[in-house]
């Protein structure tokens, strides 16, 4: 059976701080549900879930994690901001459940010594109030998991291509989440000199809601797993050359900041 548990309490919650929960280990958490109270989504600021140290998951604040959370469909609610690591937008359950967050020591595996979530609490927030419940299955060893990584960019009116995104040969990336005020008419993915991706906004965002995808403003996505199979993730094993292109319209400002958000499927000793 699952456990629906309350956390222990977060550490130092007050505007300015920067708070922790350091998460009981052993068990599997499928999701963490926080409560929030006396603080704007805005005001939680550089979100981070540690493995051992290593951050594995990083948001700027919630309004951007809820953003991620709107755009795989789903469920919001005001005063919750959820992590999801049982993935539910897989089609199989054996698929959603193989990417929970195990924190059980197991031979052949890392050993988990330390398992936190920390959030920076802007100093204008009001009363700011933090609660934790997660949803567990039973002990096992961290396995694959989602990787969350930011890479910051600026974006030029015409054609701007990147090509030093991380490469792990051991990962797979499941989506590419651009986060830009720049007005992105298209988007191309090409790998080994092969065009992965090439589609222009309107298209691309239409067919994102054909698969119960929700784009959000401020965002542009390229969604691998778009049917819910973890298999068709890009494999990054033995890829030699990745490049994003973005087509910008011609009334994008010089430089427009962008930070290029990636979801790879890997285990903790890859990026």
């Amino acid at each position: 059976m699952r456990q629906f548990k309350l956390l222990p309490s977060f550490a130092n919650v007050a505007a300015g701080n920067t708070t922790t929960l350091e998460l009981p280990l052993g068990m599997t958490y499928d999701k963490i549900h926080l409560s929030y109270a006396g603080v704007t989504l805005a005001q939680l600021k550089e979100i981070k879930l540690d493995v051992n140290g290593k951050t594995v998951q990083h948001f700027k604040d919630g309004e951007e994690l809820q953003a991620r959370n709107k755009f795989l469909g789903r469920n919001v609610a005001a005063g919750t901001l959820d992590f999801h690591f049982k993935l539910d937008e897989l089609k199989t359950l054996e698929e959603q459940r193989m990417f929970g967050l195990g924190t059980a020591n197991a031979e052949g595996h890392p050993v988990i010594q330390n398992v936190s979530l920390s959030i920076d609490i802007d100093a204008a927030a009001a009363a700011p109030v933090l609660t934790a419940h997660a949803i567990q299955s039973l002990p096992s060893p961290i396995g694959v998991i989602t990787k969350v990584k930011r890479f910051p960019y600026s974006l030029n009116a015409g054609i701007t291509e990147i090509d030093n995104i991380p490469k792990n040969p051991q990962a797979r990336i499941a989506r590419f989440i651009i986060k830009t005020d720049a007005n992105i008419e298209k988007i191309e993915l090409e790998v080994d000199s092969a065009k992965a991706y090439e589609m222009p906004k309107v298209l691309g965002q239409k067919i994102q809601v054909d698969h119960k995808r929700s784009p959000q403003t401020g965002y542009y996505y390229v969604d691998m797993v778009l049917e819910g199979d973890m298999l068709q993730a890009l494999v990054l094993k033995g890829v030699q050359d990745l490049r994003l292109r973005f087509h910008c319209a011609d009334n994008t400002t010089a430089s427009t900041p962008c930070v290029v958000i990636v979801d790879y499927y890997d285990g903790l000793a890859g990026l």
